[in-house]
C-alpha cells in the first residue's frame, strides 16, 4: 500500500518531531526521516480480513510531540479509504436521593461515548431542564456548554472511536413538585445507525416546602462517621502500614472491606459490563454511593470467614469531588442498616499492577504483541525492540491530558525518564490504565529496577532489566 502523508512544518512544538509513528490497527510502525512536509513510502496490508484502521503521530526520539490523528479506515482489497459510521451513545452516571425539597440541590450526571468505528463530528447534546428546577452549575471534560433559561447544549467538535465525554449539571430546588425526568439527548452530524441509544433519562421524586413545624433548637447532621465494620482502600493494595493505603483517585479502582452480621447469607458476585460497556450499579444486593453518585461495581468476593468478610470491589466515579472527607456508603437488601465512613480522593493516585495484584513487588507485564504473560524472573534485553504492555490505576486524568511521565530507577541508583509508546484507559474496565513501553539501549545492565509515576506513594514495583 502506497502511502503520502502530508505534514504542517510551520506548526509549533514543544520537541521537534523528527519521527512519524504510523499505525495499522493495532500495529505500530515507525518511519524515521528528517521531516518534510510530503512523506511518500510504502508498507504491507495487514493481514486480515474486513476493512482496518490506521492512524498517524509525529514523535521526538520516541517521545510523543502529538496526538494520535484521528483513524482512517482502509480497504483490505483495494487499499482505497472507506467510510464507518459512528455509534454514539449516551447514559447517566447518577441517581438522585429519594426525596428532593424546595431548596435542595441536584446533580444530573452524563456520559456520551462513541462505540465506534466511525468518527462522529458535529456532536450536540441538549437538555430541557425541568420548570421548577434553577440551573446552578455545569461541567464537562470537553467540548463547550451553554445555558439559554432552562435549556442545555453542549457542543463537541468530534469524538474518535472509543472516546468519550463526562458532563454535568447542578440545580437547584425552587418549586419543582412530583416526579420529574431530566432527558440529554445526543446528535450529530455524522450518520449514526444505532438512535437507540442516544437518549439518557435521570428521574427524582420533588417536593414542596414542608408545613414548618416549632422544634428545639436543631442539631446539624454529622458527617458519616467511620464505622469500625467497615475500611476503603485503593486497588491495587497497598501495605498495611501504608499511610495512603486509602488514598482513592477519580476514575481509579477501589475495595471495601465489610464485616457482615452472621444472620446474613451471602454469595460471591462478579458483575460484568453490558452492551454498551457499562458495569452494574448493584451486585448481590449491594449497591455503594460515593457522594452521592451510585457507583458501578465489579466483584462480591468472601475474604474471611471469622468473622464473616467481605470485599467489596467498586470503580470511583470520574466526578466523585476530591477532598479528605468524601461520604462512602455501601447497603444492602438484606441487612438494615447501610454501612458509612468517608474516603479521601485525589485527582489523580498512582499505582502500578504487581503480579500478586498488589501495588509492590515484581511488575505485571504482558508481551503487547502476542499478550502473553513474561516471567518477572527472566530479564528484560535492554535492546528497544520488545514491546511491553504494563497496568497501572489512578492516572485516568494523566492519560486523558496525555501528561502521563514514568521513571526508573536502576539498580545502581541512576534514575530517568522512561518513554512510553502508548497509552489509553482499558474500554472493558476504565478505572485500569495500559501502557506500552520498550527498554532503551542506555538501560542495559539497570538489574532489579523500580518503575513509578509522578505523585505516586508507599508502592513499588520492580523489573529485572539486562
Amino acid at each position: 500500500m502506497q502511502i503520502t502523508a502530508n505534514i504542517d512544518a510551520a506548526l509549533t512544538h514543544d520537541a521537534t518531531p523528527n519521527l512519524a509513528r504510523f499505525w495499522l490497527g493495532s500495529t505500530g510502525i515507525t518511519q524515521t526521516t528528517q521531516l518534510q512536509s510530503q512523506l511518500s513510502f510504502t508498507i504491507a496490508i495487514p493481514s486480515g480480513s474486513g476493512p482496518f484502521s490506521f492512524r498517524a503521530q509525529l514523535l521526538n526520539d520516541e517521545t510523543p510531540t502529538t496526538k494520535f490523528t484521528i483513524p482512517l479506515w482502509v480497504d483490505r482489497a483495494t487499499g482505497t479509504m472507506v467510510e464507518q459510521n459512528p455509534d454514539l451513545s449516551i447514559s447517566g452516571d447518577t441517581s438522585l436521593p429519594p426525596q428532593i425539597q424546595t431548596g435542595a440541590s441536584s446533580l444530573f450526571g452524563f456520559t456520551i461515548t462513541n462505540l465506534g468505528p466511525g468518527l462522529a463530528e458535529n456532536i450536540q447534546t441538549n437538555i430541557t431542564i425541568p420548570s421548577g428546577l434553577q440551573p446552578l452549575s455545569t461541567a464537562t471534560t470537553f467540548g463547550a456548554i451553554q445555558l439559554n433559561n432552562n435549556n442545555l447544549r453542549l457542543s463537541i467538535n468530534q469524538l474518535a472511536s472509543d472516546e468519550s465525554v463526562s458532563f454535568s449539571l447542578t440545580t437547584t430546588n425552587l418549586s419543582a413538585q412530583g416526579t420529574i425526568t431530566t432527558t440529554a439527548v445526543v446528535s450529530s452530524t455524522t450518520t449514526d445507525p444505532v438512535q437507540s441509544n442516544n437518549t439518557a433519562s435521570i428521574t427524582g421524586s420533588f417536593l414542596g416546602s414542608p408545613t414548618p413545624t416549632p422544634t428545639p433548637t436543631p442539631t446539624p447532621t454529622p458527617s458519616p462517621t467511620p464505622s469500625p465494620s467497615v475500611t476503603i482502600q485503593s486497588l491495587p493494595t497497598k501495605l498495611a502500614t501504608a499511610s495512603t493505603r486509602s488514598v482513592l483517585a477519580e476514575g481509579s479502582l477501589a475495595r471495601a472491606v465489610l464485616i457482615i452480621p452472621e444472620n446474613t447469607a451471602l454469595q460471591d458476585a462478579y458483575g460484568q459490563p453490558d452492551q454498551n460497556g457499562l458495569w452494574p450499579t448493584t451486585l448481590g444486593g449491594f449497591q455503594v454511593k460515593v457522594g452521592t453518585i451510585i457507583t458501578s461495581i465489579v466483584a462480591i468476593t468472601r475474604i474471611q470467614d471469622v468473622p464473616a468478610t467481605y470485599a467489596i470491589d467498586f470503580l470511583v466515579p470520574d466526578h466523585a469531588g476530591t477532598g479528605n472527607q468524601i461520604p462512602v456508603t455501601i447497603s444492602h437488601n438484606q441487612v438494615t442498616s447501610p454501612w458509612t465512613t468517608t474516603a479521601s480522593i485525589q485527582l489523580t493516585a498512582p499505582a502500578f499492577w504487581s503480579i500478586s495484584g498488589a501495588a509492590n513487588g515484581p511488575l505485571l507485564i504482558l508481551d503487547a504483541d502476542l499478550m502473553t504473560a513474561i516471567d518477572p524472573n527472566t530479564p528484560i534485553p535492554a535492546d528497544n525492540t520488545h514491546r511491553l504492555l504494563l497496568f497501572v490505576s489512578g492516572i485516568k486524568k494523566l492519560v486523558a491530558q496525555n501528561t502521563l511521565t514514568i521513571h526508573v530507577t536502576c539498580e545502581s541508583g541512576h534514575q530517568g525518564p522512561l518513554v512510553h509508546d502508548f497509552a489509553a484507559t482499558l474500554s472493558s474496565l476504565p478505572s485500569i490504565q495500559q501502557i506500552v513501553i520498550r527498554i532503551p539501549d542506555d538501560l542495559a545492565g539497570c538489574g532489579r529496577t523500580r518503575f513509578t509515576i509522578t505523585d505516586q506513594q508507599d508502592s513499588e514495583v520492580f523489573l529485572l532489566i539486562q
